[in-house]
């Protein structure tokens, strides 16, 4: 028996994390005491942990023509996530996460979407052999409202 697939429509995002004390009030310069990059995004987070599982897993999505873009595919991939799916987008930046966390765990995070605004359905129509192979399709609202219903009309 097949193992059973999932797809995923979303993001794609490397998260840039500082630890700090405390936050920085408006117009503050804090001292980091420690620094993180992790890959991220929901929906790459959402289609390793199917990988992980057990699952076939695919990621509709989009990178910029970065150097960011392409640690998050080589991520992906090494996490057993199919990545034929995901556009490299020059128009724009893959998307990233600027984030500091305090020492209480509190945070603040600012996302500059980039290239995830331009996932679209088109690139859901692109990977219908993913979708209709695919036991669920998983989406988010970090992408555009209408390529989330159109992967959503697929299945």
């Amino acid at each position: 028996m097949a193992r059973p697939g999932v797809c995923v429509v979303g993001t794609m995002h490397m998260d840039f994390i500082v630890y700090v004390d405390r936050l920085p009030r408006p117009g503050e310069t804090v001292i980091g005491r420690g620094f993180e990059m992790q890959p991220g995004g929901k929906g790459a987070n959402q289609a390793v942990a199917a990988a992980r599982l057990g699952a076939r897993s695919f990621l509709v999505s989009r990178v910029g023509g970065d150097y960011v873009g392409k640690l998050l595919l080589e991520n992906a991939a090494r996490n057993g996530v199919d990545v034929s799916h995901v556009r490299e987008d020059p128009e724009s930046h893959s998307g990233v996460a600027l984030i500091m966390v305090d020492a209480r765990g509190e945070n603040v995070i600012a996302v500059a979407p980039g290239v995830d605004e331009r996932v679209s359905p088109a690139d859901v129509e692109s990977a219908l052999p993913a979708i209709r192979s695919s036991s669920a399709v998983v989406a988010q609202l970090e992408i555009p409202v209408e390529t989330a219903l159109r992967a959503r009309n697929q299945l």
